[in-house]
């Protein structure tokens, strides 16, 4: 793939060398300059503040410790109680669309929706709360009360996932079997709580999950279990966090998960993990045409490599920090 861009008033581009010496606690290494460095001898524990990949998985984020807090309850994140009102949520399909029925208040207990028919519809949570970066609920919870108000004598529960939770890049973390029952309700939020990647049908991995809800765009609990005529209610939904992991840069340009908040030194502000987790690929720049160009700009170039971004998207391109006016 290559993408054309058009350059105003790009300077020349200079690469300094400094001789400080800049030390890095949490990635163990000291460096003479930001050509070259130094690593000091010490046994690492973090494969993203090794200097070089190593998957996030080895490290089995999952122990005891790490998903309880000590001295007190794990923090809220996101809560509903909707003891009042509707508190914002809304009912949908599977695939996202408008569904018929119309959730309504039930005061005091929660909110409450019915149907006539076999479709799979869903509670979403409102997007003030259930979205943006919620990657502090790693290793905490989604709990909800649940209960089917009423169900049919001969119904089937129906196959779909109990409970989705959307990214903004297009997937979705799953789980099945989960409110079948109904009561008082919670699931992990890591890779071994039995959610399913909607890419490959399998268990997600750390970054995975990482990404999801890095990148949450929605949560949604089922309201739809039998193919008859049923209601269901929900109230008392809460994400809570687990231990607190963080997005590091390795140097092979990547990013991984760290026990330490990493150093500002080599990450940017407000790094996070890859919405696509372990199926991101790196933009790989191969050429550029031409090598040179007036400092003045408005010299069109084209850049030519990989994994630019699926058809329609409009990456952006910077020569020494500046974004070009068009891409």
């Amino acid at each position: 793939m290559r993408a054309q861009v058009l350059l105003l008033a790009v300077g020349a581009l200079g690469l300094a060398t400094s001789q400080t010496v800049h030390y890095d606690a949490t990635r163990y290494y000291k460096h003479q300059n930001d050509n070259g460095q130094q690593q000091v001898q010490a046994d690492v524990g973090d494969p993203g503040t090794r200097g070089f990949k190593n998957p996030a998985q080895d490290l089995n984020p999952k122990t005891r410790a790490d998903t309880q807090r000590t001295g007190g309850a794990m923090a809220t994140l996101a809560e509903a109680l909707m003891m009042t009102g509707t508190d914002g949520f809304t009912a949908v399909t599977l695939e996202n669309n408008p569904s018929s029925v119309v959730p309504a208040a039930d005061i005091g207990r929660g909110v409450v929706g019915s149907d006539t028919g076999s479709q799979a519809w869903y509670f979403m949570a409102p997007s003030d709360r259930f979205s943006g970066d919620l990657s502090a609920a790693y290793n905490g919870k989604l709990s909800l009360t649940l209960v089917h108000a009423e169900t049919p004598s001969m119904g089937k529960v129906t196959n779909y996932p109990d409970v989705v939770l959307e990214a903004k890049c297009g997937h979705s973390l799953q789980l099945f079997g989960f409110a079948a029952k109904g009561g008082d309700l919670s699931v992990m939020l890591n890779e071994d709580a039995g959610w399913v990647d909607s890419r490959t049908k399998k268990a997600p991995s750390a970054l995975d999950v990482l990404g999801v809800l890095s990148h949450l765009s929605a949560v949604k609990i089922r309201g739809g279990y039998y193919a008859a005529a049923e209601s269901t209610r929900i109230s008392s939904v809460k994400i809570v966090s687990g231990k607190k992991w963080y997005p590091c840069c390795t140097i092979d340009g990547t990013v991984d998960i760290c026990q330490k908040m990493p150093s500002s030194y080599y990450n940017p502000d407000g790094l996070k993990f890859y919405c696509e987790g372990h199926m991101y690929r790196p933009v790989k720049v191969t050429r550029v045409i031409p090598r040179f160009s007036r400092r003045t700009g408005g010299a069109t170039i084209t850049v030519m490599g990989e994994n630019f971004g699926l058809t329609g998207s409009q990456p952006i391109v910077r020569v020494n920090g500046r974004a070009c006016a068009r891409t």
